[in-house]
């Protein structure tokens, strides 16, 4: 005696429900491999307006596509007050606050006959960059490092250095 089985039509369900988990984890995987370029929190804009962009790791001004005419200067460490600095023929009056719930700014006064096209504000793991070109400027206020520290990482990195890029001020005679 012969005996047939007769076929089992399969269900399409199990094939789509299969499909969708595997879209769900490629999805996961993509937005967790995204997730750290959208996780750059460079903070709100200057006194003049100037919104940061925050760079990975410790950027420079000819990685970032600058020609700094009067070269770069770099003041390091500044301390919390103001404090005037000069290098190199530029002088620079910067005042430095840490305000609590808020973390280090700080403002600044070119007092020589230069203007910044840029400025570079290192702090923590990554950079603010203060774009001014392409005319520069003399002063701005409230320029901070990228946001990150304290326990919500809702403060500024503290400031370990400020690096100007410099043009001559065709204002001043």
């Amino acid at each position: 005696m012969r005996v047939t089985i007769p076929a089992k039509s399969h269900s399409r369900r199990p094939r789509w429900a299969a499909q969708l988990v595997g879209l769900g984890l490629t999805t996961a995987l993509a937005v967790g491999f995204a997730a750290p370029a959208s996780a750059l929190q460079p903070g709100p804009p200057s006194g003049s307006g100037v919104q940061p962009d925050e760079e990975q790791g410790n950027a420079t001004f000819p990685e970032l596509g600058y020609t700094c005419p009067q070269g770069v200067r770099v003041i390091n460490n500044p301390e919390v007050g103001t404090n005037e600095f000069t290098v190199d023929g530029f002088t620079v009056s910067i005042t430095v606050r840490n305000t609590e719930g808020v973390g280090e700014t700080f403002d600044f006064d070119i007092i020589s006959d230069h203007v910044a096209l840029g400025v570079l504000v290192k702090g923590g793991p990554n950079t603010n960059e203060y774009d001014y070109r392409p005319s520069g400027i003399e002063e701005d206020t409230n320029l901070h490092a990228p946001l990150g520290a304290g326990p919500s990482g809702s403060l500024y990195h503290d400031i370990s250095n400020i690096e100007f890029c410099l043009d001559r001020d065709g204002n001043q005679t």
